[in-house]
């Protein structure tokens, strides 16, 4: 967010521009949250991790269905600076000393505390029907009842 207000992802006790006390609105999981919701596809990532953030941008644009990539990325303006976080390239040693990879690990596990550890990685990719494929099963499945049912004579 630009301007250093308070975001839906800003984590709990967060200072900002809005929130000169802290944030108090518990913030959203992203990854769960799209996880839930049924993406085929979810990863995090810092712009620390940018050989595995190319490598998910990759598999995420040929992966049927939903993906979501998130990439944490640093604000050192406002948010950094009312919140004693590095600033400049520190961030990415910050991220470094933060972050930990877990691939395959439970998007549950995924939220964000502040000055906490960053949990990053590959957390879901599986295969599912997408969309289309379900509208033509569906359409398969009438037409084969249709033509197997027999006409009246009177037809």
């Amino acid at each position: 967010m630009t301007g250093g207000q308070v975001g839906s992802t800003s984590p709990l006790e967060a200072r900002t521009a809005t929130t000169p006390y802290g944030n108090f609105e518990p913030p959203f999981n992203l990854p769960y949250l799209v996880s839930a919701s049924g993406a085929t596809y979810v990863a995090r990532w810092t712009t620390l991790h940018i050989r595995q953030l190319d490598k998910a941008i990759a598999e995420a644009m040929v992966k049927p269905g939903f993906s979501f990539i998130e990439v944490i990325s640093p604000c050192p303006p406002m948010y950094g600076a009312m919140n004693k976080r590095p600033q400049g390239l520190d961030h990415l040693h910050y991220y470094q000393e933060k972050s930990v990879i877990r691939n395959g690990a439970d998007p549950k596990d995924a939220d964000i505390e502040l000055n906490g550890t960053i949990l990053v990685g590959k957390f879901v990719d599986i295969e599912r029907p997408t969309f289309w494929e379900g509208i033509q099963q569906v359409f398969e499945k009438a037409r084969r009842r249709i033509t197997t049912k027999r006409l009246p004579k009177e037809w």
